[in-house]
Protein backbone atom coordinates (compact mmCIF):
# COMPACT_ATOMS: atom_id res chain seq x y z
CA UNK A 1 0.00 0.00 0.00
CA UNK A 2 2.85 2.86 0.73
CA UNK A 3 4.34 1.87 -2.43
CA UNK A 4 1.30 2.45 -4.68
CA UNK A 5 0.62 6.30 -2.31
CA UNK A 6 4.16 6.68 -3.17
CA UNK A 7 4.25 6.13 -6.98
CA UNK A 8 0.45 7.91 -7.51
CA UNK A 9 2.20 11.25 -5.41
CA UNK A 10 5.17 10.75 -7.82
CA UNK A 11 2.80 11.15 -10.64
CA UNK A 12 0.85 13.87 -9.90
CA UNK A 13 4.19 15.74 -9.21
CA UNK A 14 5.92 14.94 -12.83
CA UNK A 15 2.55 16.33 -14.16
CA UNK A 16 2.12 19.29 -11.76
CA UNK A 17 6.66 19.40 -12.85
CA UNK A 18 5.35 19.29 -16.80
CA UNK A 19 2.44 22.30 -16.23
CA UNK A 20 5.13 24.86 -14.44
CA UNK A 21 7.71 23.88 -17.24
CA UNK A 22 5.41 24.58 -20.26
CA UNK A 23 3.77 27.80 -18.01
CA UNK A 24 7.61 29.23 -18.33
CA UNK A 25 7.15 29.16 -22.44
CA UNK A 26 4.92 32.12 -22.16
CA UNK A 27 6.98 33.53 -19.01
CA UNK A 28 10.62 33.60 -20.96
CA UNK A 29 9.24 33.60 -24.70
CA UNK A 30 11.81 30.54 -25.31
CA UNK A 31 9.85 28.06 -26.72
CA UNK A 32 12.31 25.13 -27.68
CA UNK A 33 13.50 24.62 -24.77
CA UNK A 34 10.67 24.53 -21.74
CA UNK A 35 8.29 22.37 -24.19
CA UNK A 36 11.50 19.83 -24.28
CA UNK A 37 11.59 19.60 -20.74
CA UNK A 38 7.96 19.48 -20.40
CA UNK A 39 7.13 16.53 -22.80
CA UNK A 40 10.43 14.47 -20.74
CA UNK A 41 7.96 15.12 -17.32
CA UNK A 42 5.17 14.32 -19.25
CA UNK A 43 7.25 11.07 -20.92
CA UNK A 44 8.48 9.86 -16.72
CA UNK A 45 4.51 10.25 -15.76
CA UNK A 46 3.62 8.55 -18.27
CA UNK A 47 5.98 5.35 -17.57
CA UNK A 48 5.25 5.40 -14.26
CA UNK A 49 1.16 5.40 -15.19
CA UNK A 50 1.44 2.56 -17.18
CA UNK A 51 2.13 0.03 -14.36
CA UNK A 52 -0.29 1.69 -11.92
CA UNK A 53 -3.08 1.49 -14.85
CA UNK A 54 -2.46 -2.12 -15.51
CA UNK A 55 -1.72 -3.11 -11.36
CA UNK A 56 -5.40 -1.77 -11.28
CA UNK A 57 -6.94 -3.46 -14.41
CA UNK A 58 -5.73 -6.86 -12.71
CA UNK A 59 -5.77 -8.18 -9.32
CA UNK A 60 -4.88 -4.73 -7.82
CA UNK A 61 -1.00 -5.66 -6.15
CA UNK A 62 1.50 -3.64 -7.87
CA UNK A 63 5.53 -5.06 -7.85
CA UNK A 64 7.13 -2.16 -7.44
CA UNK A 65 9.76 -1.61 -4.33
CA UNK A 66 8.72 0.95 -1.72
CA UNK A 67 12.12 2.66 -1.13
CA UNK A 68 12.48 3.00 -4.81
CA UNK A 69 8.98 4.41 -5.26
CA UNK A 70 9.65 6.92 -1.96
CA UNK A 71 12.80 8.12 -3.47
CA UNK A 72 10.98 8.55 -6.90
CA UNK A 73 8.35 10.27 -4.76
CA UNK A 74 11.01 12.76 -3.15
CA UNK A 75 12.78 13.44 -6.37
CA UNK A 76 9.36 14.27 -8.26
CA UNK A 77 8.77 16.66 -5.25
CA UNK A 78 12.11 18.48 -5.89
CA UNK A 79 11.73 18.99 -9.16
CA UNK A 80 8.28 20.50 -9.13
CA UNK A 81 9.68 22.78 -5.93
CA UNK A 82 12.88 24.02 -7.99
CA UNK A 83 10.68 24.59 -11.49
CA UNK A 84 7.99 26.42 -9.48
CA UNK A 85 10.68 28.57 -7.77
CA UNK A 86 12.73 29.40 -11.22
CA UNK A 87 9.87 30.64 -12.50
CA UNK A 88 9.81 34.06 -11.08
CA UNK A 89 13.67 34.48 -11.51
CA UNK A 90 13.75 33.46 -15.55
CA UNK A 91 10.37 35.90 -15.26
CA UNK A 92 12.33 39.19 -13.97
CA UNK A 93 15.15 38.16 -16.19
CA UNK A 94 13.54 37.98 -19.45
CA UNK A 95 11.96 41.15 -17.88
CA UNK A 96 15.17 42.75 -17.60
CA UNK A 97 16.28 41.62 -21.32
CA UNK A 98 12.88 43.34 -22.66
CA UNK A 99 14.05 46.49 -20.81
CA UNK A 100 17.36 46.34 -22.10
CA UNK A 101 16.58 45.53 -25.47
CA UNK A 102 14.06 48.55 -25.27
CA UNK A 103 17.23 50.57 -24.16
CA UNK A 104 19.37 49.99 -26.84
CA UNK A 105 16.61 50.28 -29.21
CA UNK A 106 16.10 53.88 -27.70
CA UNK A 107 19.67 54.69 -27.74
CA UNK A 108 19.96 53.50 -31.61
CA UNK A 109 17.22 56.17 -32.23
CA UNK A 110 18.99 58.70 -30.45
CA UNK A 111 22.37 57.83 -32.48
CA UNK A 112 20.92 57.97 -35.37
CA UNK A 113 19.49 61.09 -34.87
CA UNK A 114 20.13 63.28 -38.59
CA UNK A 115 20.39 67.03 -36.72
CA UNK A 116 23.27 66.06 -34.32
CA UNK A 117 26.66 64.15 -34.38
CA UNK A 118 27.10 60.97 -31.76
CA UNK A 119 29.81 59.57 -30.53
CA UNK A 120 31.16 57.01 -28.13
CA UNK A 121 34.57 57.75 -27.06
CA UNK A 122 37.23 55.54 -25.17
CA UNK A 123 38.59 57.03 -22.06
CA UNK A 124 41.74 58.18 -23.80
CA UNK A 125 38.75 60.20 -25.83
CA UNK A 126 39.38 58.27 -29.03
CA UNK A 127 36.49 57.84 -31.45
CA UNK A 128 35.02 54.40 -31.19
CA UNK A 129 31.32 54.49 -32.61
CA UNK A 130 29.87 57.80 -34.13
CA UNK A 131 26.83 58.52 -36.35
CA UNK A 132 26.43 59.49 -40.07
CA UNK A 133 25.81 63.10 -38.87
CA UNK A 134 28.92 63.35 -36.91
CA UNK A 135 31.26 62.12 -40.04
CA UNK A 136 29.46 64.77 -42.25
CA UNK A 137 29.73 67.35 -39.82
CA UNK A 138 33.86 66.60 -39.85
CA UNK A 139 34.14 65.18 -43.43
CA UNK A 140 35.54 61.80 -42.00
CA UNK A 141 34.04 58.14 -42.69
CA UNK A 142 32.94 56.36 -39.64
CA UNK A 143 36.69 54.27 -40.23
CA UNK A 144 38.86 57.03 -40.75
CA UNK A 145 37.58 57.96 -37.29
CA UNK A 146 37.72 55.13 -35.57
CA UNK A 147 42.27 55.16 -36.23
CA UNK A 148 41.82 59.06 -34.09
CA UNK A 149 41.69 60.67 -31.38
CA UNK A 150 39.25 63.72 -30.62
CA UNK A 151 42.34 65.70 -29.96
CA UNK A 152 43.83 65.52 -33.22
CA UNK A 153 40.57 67.16 -34.75
CA UNK A 154 40.60 69.91 -32.06
CA UNK A 155 41.79 73.60 -32.70
CA UNK A 156 44.73 74.07 -29.98
CA UNK A 157 43.23 77.17 -28.73
CA UNK A 158 40.24 75.06 -27.82
CA UNK A 159 42.32 71.91 -26.53
CA UNK A 160 43.11 73.34 -22.97
CA UNK A 161 39.84 73.91 -21.86
CA UNK A 162 38.69 71.10 -23.02
CA UNK A 163 41.91 68.90 -21.11
CA UNK A 164 41.07 71.07 -18.02
CA UNK A 165 37.33 69.16 -17.93
CA UNK A 166 38.53 66.07 -18.91
CA UNK A 167 40.69 65.98 -15.73
CA UNK A 168 37.62 67.15 -13.82
CA UNK A 169 35.66 64.33 -15.02
CA UNK A 170 38.64 61.60 -14.60
CA UNK A 171 38.95 62.86 -10.76
CA UNK A 172 35.62 62.29 -9.82
CA UNK A 173 35.31 65.94 -9.10
CA UNK A 174 32.48 66.28 -12.41
CA UNK A 175 29.75 63.86 -14.69
CA UNK A 176 30.30 65.68 -17.65
CA UNK A 177 30.72 69.29 -19.28
CA UNK A 178 29.75 71.66 -22.24
CA UNK A 179 31.50 74.20 -24.11
CA UNK A 180 31.59 75.33 -27.48
CA UNK A 181 35.04 74.48 -29.50
CA UNK A 182 36.25 74.12 -32.88
CA UNK A 183 36.96 71.08 -34.74
CA UNK A 184 39.12 70.91 -38.26
CA UNK A 185 37.21 69.37 -40.84
CA UNK A 186 38.99 66.75 -43.63
CA UNK A 187 39.46 69.29 -45.97
CA UNK A 188 41.09 71.71 -43.74
CA UNK A 189 38.50 74.25 -42.60
CA UNK A 190 37.09 74.75 -39.25
CA UNK A 191 33.73 74.03 -37.70
CA UNK A 192 32.23 75.48 -34.74
CA UNK A 193 30.22 72.83 -32.61
CA UNK A 194 28.44 72.77 -29.44
CA UNK A 195 29.91 69.90 -27.29
CA UNK A 196 28.34 68.27 -24.74
CA UNK A 197 30.50 65.21 -23.01
CA UNK A 198 29.30 62.72 -20.15
CA UNK A 199 30.73 60.19 -18.88
CA UNK A 200 30.16 56.24 -17.77
CA UNK A 201 31.77 55.15 -15.00
CA UNK A 202 32.69 51.43 -14.20
CA UNK A 203 31.65 49.90 -10.88
CA UNK A 204 34.92 51.07 -8.83
CA UNK A 205 34.21 54.75 -10.16
CA UNK A 206 36.74 54.75 -12.89
CA UNK A 207 35.33 56.27 -16.62
CA UNK A 208 34.66 53.51 -18.99
CA UNK A 209 33.84 55.90 -22.03
CA UNK A 210 32.35 59.02 -22.76
CA UNK A 211 29.06 59.75 -24.58
CA UNK A 212 29.64 63.04 -27.14
CA UNK A 213 26.92 65.15 -28.62
CA UNK A 214 27.80 67.69 -30.86
CA UNK A 215 25.77 70.52 -32.83
CA UNK A 216 26.81 72.18 -35.77
CA UNK A 217 26.79 76.48 -34.63
CA UNK A 218 29.11 77.59 -37.26
CA UNK A 219 26.39 79.52 -38.79
CA UNK A 220 25.05 81.02 -35.55
CA UNK A 221 29.07 82.16 -34.34
CA UNK A 222 29.22 83.82 -37.32
CA UNK A 223 26.00 85.60 -37.28
CA UNK A 224 27.20 86.24 -33.73
CA UNK A 225 30.54 87.72 -35.39
CA UNK A 226 28.72 89.68 -37.60
CA UNK A 227 26.46 91.37 -35.06
CA UNK A 228 29.48 92.51 -32.70
CA UNK A 229 31.08 93.68 -35.85
CA UNK A 230 28.00 95.66 -36.47
CA UNK A 231 27.80 96.89 -32.90
CA UNK A 232 31.17 97.91 -32.97
CA UNK A 233 30.57 100.06 -35.91
CA UNK A 234 27.72 101.41 -34.10
CA UNK A 235 29.20 102.20 -31.04
CA UNK A 236 31.71 103.86 -32.80
CA UNK A 237 29.21 106.06 -35.22
CA UNK A 238 27.66 107.23 -31.91
CA UNK A 239 30.95 107.73 -30.17
CA UNK A 240 31.56 109.80 -33.09
CA UNK A 241 28.23 111.80 -32.58
CA UNK A 242 28.80 112.55 -29.38
CA UNK A 243 32.09 113.94 -29.65
CA UNK A 244 31.21 115.94 -32.47
CA UNK A 245 28.20 117.29 -30.76
CA UNK A 246 30.25 118.24 -27.36
CA UNK A 247 32.42 119.91 -29.58
CA UNK A 248 29.91 122.09 -31.76
CA UNK A 249 28.46 122.48 -28.11
CA UNK A 250 31.80 123.81 -27.11
CA UNK A 251 32.59 125.97 -30.35
CA UNK A 252 29.09 127.85 -29.51
CA UNK A 253 30.36 128.52 -25.96
CA UNK A 254 33.30 129.94 -26.90
CA UNK A 255 31.52 132.05 -29.54
CA UNK A 256 28.95 133.50 -26.75
CA UNK A 257 31.73 134.30 -24.57
CA UNK A 258 33.75 135.55 -27.15
CA UNK A 259 30.72 138.10 -27.76
CA UNK A 260 30.32 138.25 -24.27
CA UNK A 261 33.47 140.16 -23.75
CA UNK A 262 32.45 142.01 -26.42
CA UNK A 263 29.73 143.50 -24.64
CA UNK A 264 29.73 146.14 -22.46
CA UNK A 265 25.98 146.10 -20.94
CA UNK A 266 26.72 143.91 -17.49
CA UNK A 267 23.72 142.68 -17.60
CA UNK A 268 23.30 140.99 -20.93
CA UNK A 269 27.30 139.59 -20.05
CA UNK A 270 25.22 137.86 -17.04
CA UNK A 271 22.71 136.81 -19.74
CA UNK A 272 25.51 135.15 -22.00
CA UNK A 273 27.24 133.64 -19.27
CA UNK A 274 23.62 131.82 -17.96
CA UNK A 275 23.36 130.63 -21.66
CA UNK A 276 27.35 129.60 -21.58
CA UNK A 277 26.60 127.51 -18.58
CA UNK A 278 23.36 125.85 -19.75
CA UNK A 279 25.12 124.72 -22.79
CA UNK A 280 27.92 123.58 -20.75
CA UNK A 281 25.34 121.22 -18.57
CA UNK A 282 24.96 119.52 -22.16
CA UNK A 283 27.99 119.33 -23.31
CA UNK A 284 29.58 117.93 -20.18
CA UNK A 285 26.26 115.14 -20.92
CA UNK A 286 28.02 114.29 -24.32
CA UNK A 287 31.70 114.24 -23.05
CA UNK A 288 31.13 111.85 -20.21
CA UNK A 289 28.68 109.39 -22.48
CA UNK A 290 32.00 109.42 -25.48
CA UNK A 291 34.34 108.64 -22.45
CA UNK A 292 32.01 105.66 -21.42
CA UNK A 293 31.82 101.91 -21.83
CA UNK A 294 28.32 102.28 -21.82
CA UNK A 295 26.98 104.86 -24.38
CA UNK A 296 23.21 104.93 -23.11
CA UNK A 297 23.50 106.07 -19.80
CA UNK A 298 25.53 107.82 -17.50
CA UNK A 299 26.39 108.00 -13.99
CA UNK A 300 24.52 110.59 -11.93
CA UNK A 301 26.90 111.26 -9.14
CA UNK A 302 29.58 111.79 -11.16
CA UNK A 303 27.70 114.21 -13.41
CA UNK A 304 26.24 116.11 -11.38
CA UNK A 305 30.00 116.37 -9.56
CA UNK A 306 31.37 117.34 -12.47
CA UNK A 307 28.50 120.24 -13.08
CA UNK A 308 28.50 121.40 -9.66
CA UNK A 309 32.65 121.92 -10.11
CA UNK A 310 32.06 123.80 -13.44
CA UNK A 311 29.49 126.12 -11.92
CA UNK A 312 31.81 127.01 -9.28
CA UNK A 313 34.17 128.24 -11.48
CA UNK A 314 32.24 130.14 -13.25
CA UNK A 315 31.06 132.21 -10.93
CA UNK A 316 33.98 131.83 -8.38
CA UNK A 317 34.18 135.37 -8.72
CA UNK A 318 30.59 136.11 -7.50
CA UNK A 319 30.43 133.55 -4.71
CA UNK A 320 34.47 132.58 -3.62
CA UNK A 321 32.82 131.48 -0.27
CA UNK A 322 30.48 129.42 -1.65
CA UNK A 323 31.16 125.41 -1.22
CA UNK A 324 29.26 122.87 -2.47
CA UNK A 325 28.53 119.37 -0.32
CA UNK A 326 27.35 116.78 -2.15
CA UNK A 327 25.47 113.33 -1.27
CA UNK A 328 24.51 111.37 -3.81
CA UNK A 329 24.04 107.44 -4.79
CA UNK A 330 25.70 105.97 -8.01
CA UNK A 331 22.68 105.96 -10.07
CA UNK A 332 22.58 105.65 -13.66
CA UNK A 333 20.18 107.43 -16.17
CA UNK A 334 19.43 107.33 -19.94
CA UNK A 335 20.69 110.56 -22.06
CA UNK A 336 17.07 111.51 -22.44
CA UNK A 337 17.19 112.19 -19.18
CA UNK A 338 20.41 113.06 -17.55
CA UNK A 339 20.13 116.78 -20.07
CA UNK A 340 16.86 118.02 -18.56
CA UNK A 341 17.87 116.97 -15.08
CA UNK A 342 21.09 118.51 -15.78
CA UNK A 343 19.39 121.79 -17.16
CA UNK A 344 17.27 121.86 -14.02
CA UNK A 345 20.18 121.52 -11.53
CA UNK A 346 21.95 124.21 -13.51
CA UNK A 347 19.08 126.86 -12.91
CA UNK A 348 19.11 125.68 -8.76
CA UNK A 349 22.61 125.71 -8.80
CA UNK A 350 23.08 128.82 -10.37
CA UNK A 351 20.27 130.58 -8.35
CA UNK A 352 22.03 129.92 -5.54
CA UNK A 353 25.58 131.29 -6.33
CA UNK A 354 23.98 134.37 -7.88
CA UNK A 355 21.01 135.52 -5.31
CA UNK A 356 21.75 133.13 -1.98
CA UNK A 357 24.98 134.45 -0.68
CA UNK A 358 25.32 138.17 -1.67
CA UNK A 359 28.27 140.30 -0.21
CA UNK A 360 30.67 137.92 -0.48
CA UNK A 361 28.89 135.66 2.07
CA UNK A 362 29.88 132.30 3.33
CA UNK A 363 27.65 129.16 2.51
CA UNK A 364 26.52 125.61 1.69
CA UNK A 365 25.07 124.46 -1.44
CA UNK A 366 23.61 120.88 -0.54
CA UNK A 367 22.98 118.30 -3.30
CA UNK A 368 21.49 114.88 -2.43
CA UNK A 369 20.50 112.14 -4.63
CA UNK A 370 19.04 108.94 -4.06
CA UNK A 371 16.64 106.19 -4.96
CA UNK A 372 12.71 107.07 -4.02
CA UNK A 373 11.46 103.24 -4.71
CA UNK A 374 9.26 102.64 -7.54
CA UNK A 375 12.15 103.30 -10.24
CA UNK A 376 11.88 106.74 -9.45
CA UNK A 377 14.99 108.86 -8.10
CA UNK A 378 15.02 112.35 -5.87
CA UNK A 379 17.02 115.08 -6.28
CA UNK A 380 17.57 117.91 -3.31
CA UNK A 381 19.39 121.15 -3.97
CA UNK A 382 19.31 123.49 -0.98
CA UNK A 383 21.24 126.00 0.33
CA UNK A 384 21.68 127.71 3.87
CA UNK A 385 21.57 131.67 2.39
CA UNK A 386 19.29 134.34 2.62
CA UNK A 387 16.11 132.75 1.04
CA UNK A 388 13.17 134.53 -0.19
CA UNK A 389 10.55 136.33 0.50
CA UNK A 390 7.59 135.42 2.90
CA UNK A 391 5.07 134.12 0.85
CA UNK A 392 6.78 134.08 -2.40
CA UNK A 393 5.17 132.38 -5.44
CA UNK A 394 7.92 129.96 -6.72
CA UNK A 395 5.48 127.90 -9.46
CA UNK A 396 3.91 131.34 -10.49
CA UNK A 397 7.00 133.16 -10.77
CA UNK A 398 7.99 135.47 -14.28
CA UNK A 399 11.50 134.29 -14.29
CA UNK A 400 12.95 132.33 -16.90
CA UNK A 401 15.19 130.32 -14.30
CA UNK A 402 11.61 128.37 -12.42
CA UNK A 403 9.98 128.24 -15.64
CA UNK A 404 12.46 126.59 -17.00
CA UNK A 405 12.87 123.95 -14.16
CA UNK A 406 9.23 123.46 -13.89
CA UNK A 407 9.00 122.91 -18.02
CA UNK A 408 11.87 120.79 -17.97
CA UNK A 409 10.44 118.44 -15.03
CA UNK A 410 7.24 117.89 -16.93
CA UNK A 411 9.28 116.76 -19.23
CA UNK A 412 10.96 113.34 -17.18
CA UNK A 413 7.73 113.31 -15.54
CA UNK A 414 8.75 114.93 -12.66
CA UNK A 415 7.82 116.47 -9.14
CA UNK A 416 8.94 119.56 -7.95
CA UNK A 417 8.57 121.27 -4.26
CA UNK A 418 10.00 124.24 -3.07
CA UNK A 419 10.84 125.16 0.52
CA UNK A 420 11.97 128.13 2.02
CA UNK A 421 13.36 129.25 5.26
CA UNK A 422 17.10 129.67 6.41
CA UNK A 423 17.98 129.36 2.60
CA UNK A 424 15.76 127.31 -0.58
CA UNK A 425 15.31 123.95 -0.79
CA UNK A 426 14.15 122.15 -3.77
CA UNK A 427 13.25 118.81 -4.41
CA UNK A 428 12.65 116.90 -7.49
CA UNK A 429 11.21 113.52 -8.16
CA UNK A 430 11.53 111.97 -11.17
CA UNK A 431 10.63 108.87 -12.94
CA UNK A 432 14.18 106.50 -14.02
CA UNK A 433 13.50 105.78 -17.75
CA UNK A 434 15.95 102.89 -17.18
CA UNK A 435 13.79 100.55 -15.02
CA UNK A 436 12.99 98.91 -18.22
CA UNK A 437 16.01 98.55 -20.04
CA UNK A 438 16.35 100.36 -23.27
CA UNK A 439 18.40 100.33 -26.34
Amino acid sequence: MPATIFLAGAIVLQIIAAALAFRLVRVTGRLSAWVLISIALVLMAVRRIIPFVRALAGDGSISVDPINEFIGLVLSGFMAAGIAMIGPIFAKIFQAEKELKESERRFRSYFELPLIGVAIASEDKRWVTVNDRLCEMLGFSGQELSSMSMGELTFLEDAARESAMDRDMSEGNAEGYSLDKRFIRKDGTAIWTSQAVRCVRGPEGAVNYFVVILQDITERKSAEDGLRHSVGEKEALLRELYHRTKNNMQMICSLLHLESSQCKDPKLTEEFQVIENRIASMSLVHEMLYSSRDLSKIDLCDYIGDLSRLLLQSYEAASPKVAVDLDLEHLRVALDTAIPVGLILNELITNSLKYAFPDGRKGHIRIRGASAGGNRVELQVADDGIGVATGFDFHGSPGLGLQTIFALAEQIEGEVRFASGSGVDCRITFGNALAAERI
